[in-house]
């Protein structure tokens, strides 16, 4: 293999996954590991062939631009769905962003597979430019139209709809979306194909962004009640569980005070503290049978893990950690958002102020 065929699959791979990463980082609450990802790229990787088998199939009995149009969309979606479906049902699937970020990962397994097929059959010369092309318009595609089944389902799976209505509502946005884009690219000048096929892709990705970053709003609020009545949470820590997109600054007093490591422990007790809140709303939403089971034998193990954590930090961590946070009534907690979006010298007077609240009113490094 050339040198220019391994740049060529280092792009259809590499810029895939590179996405995939950033979609990630929108989980704010993600409990530690990466096995449901590593499942989802798998299982996309196994789709494609299925889909491909099946696609197969189609044309046999019709002409190509029905099955591109219409049949390949509905196929493919159903193909990558499936894990979706089936990870659902587990107790570390709590909220829609898990749902997403499953979806995305196996868009971006099959994307990553058909990448190097589509890479393989390509005439000499035109292999590089053909996976640019793909990585930042139909690999995209993949996986924003698999995230939106798995944000259906994360978001509308215990409610009036139940599981059917959300898994048909997200198959309906997934495949809408899929035949758009393939109506798009099958004609036309191709200049305006190519860049119409990448602003596709790339604003697929924007506006699942965007609707992650909307619903984690009201993921916030949501937890604030959840975590109110749980006894392994205080007030002070539910508050700072839903800051936790401003963790750098909330967690700036921690690392001034008792070092890197302390603060990145914090960091891990306030991720686990947030799934231990989303874990109980799942478990009060969700009926009674198998399910509900296994989210409370989930939330159990949840509140043994926060109660290690609390105790591996130390009564004085822990103590100062309720000091510095600001209580429920505290003007400066009611500025926290604005304050730490604002200007820099506006965020570092707050957490000034905050770290002054301090028992002993300063800042002192130390390993805790």
């Amino acid at each position: 293999m050339t040198a220019a065929h391994l740049a060529a699959a280092a792009v259809a791979v590499g810029v895939p996954w590179s996405f995939l990463q950033l979609v990630r980082r929108l989980d704010l609450y993600a409990a530690p590991g990466r096995s449901a990802v590593v499942a989802g790229v798998a299982w996309g990787a196994a789709a494609y062939a299925l889909a491909l088998a099946a696609n197969a199939a189609a044309l046999a009995l019709l002409p190509v631009a029905i099955v591109a149009g219409a049949v390949a969309p509905v196929v493919e979606e159903l193909a990558k769905a499936a894990i979706v479906v089936e990870r659902e049902r587990r107790p570390d699937f709590t909220y829609f962003v898990d749902g997403a970020v499953l979806g995305f990962a196996t868009g971006t397994g099959f994307a990553m597979v058909e990448n190097l097929a589509y890479l393989a059959g390509s005439p000499a010369g035109v292999g590089f430019g053909l996976s640019v092309n793909r990585a930042f318009s139909t690999s995209l595609m993949h996986g924003t139209a698999c995230a939106l089944v798995g944000v259906a389902i994360g978001r509308w799976r215990f409610g009036d709809r139940g599981r059917a209505g959300a898994l048909g509502i997200g198959l309906a946005g997934a495949m809408l979306l899929h035949v758009a884009f393939n109506r798009w690219v099958s004609g036309g000048e191709p200049r305006q194909v190519v860049l119409g096929a990448i602003a596709i892709g790339v604003g697929g990705v924007a506006a699942l962004a965007a609707l992650i970053a909307h619903g984690l709003r009201d993921e916030r609020r949501q937890l604030r009640a959840t975590l109110a009545d749980e006894a392994r949470v205080t007030a002070a820590e539910s508050r700072a569980v839903q800051a936790r997109r401003h963790a750098e600054a909330l967690l700036a007093p921690v690392r001034a005070r008792f070092g890197a490591a302390r603060a990145a422990e914090v960091a891990e007790l306030l991720r686990w503290q947030a799934r231990l809140g989303l874990t109980r709303r799942a478990a009060s939403a969700a009926p009674d049978g198998p399910q509900r089971a296994a989210l409370a034998a989930q939330l159990d193990a949840l509140r043994r893990d926060v109660a290690a954590r609390q105790q591996a930090l130390g009564v004085y961590v822990m103590a100062y950690l309720r000091s510095v946070w600001p209580d429920a009534d505290d003007t400066l907690w009611l500025r926290l958002d604005a304050a730490v979006a604002g200007p820099v010298g506006a965020a570092d007077n707050l957490w000034d102020a905050l770290q002054s609240r301090a028992p002993d009113g300063g800042p002192h490094r130390g390993s805790g």
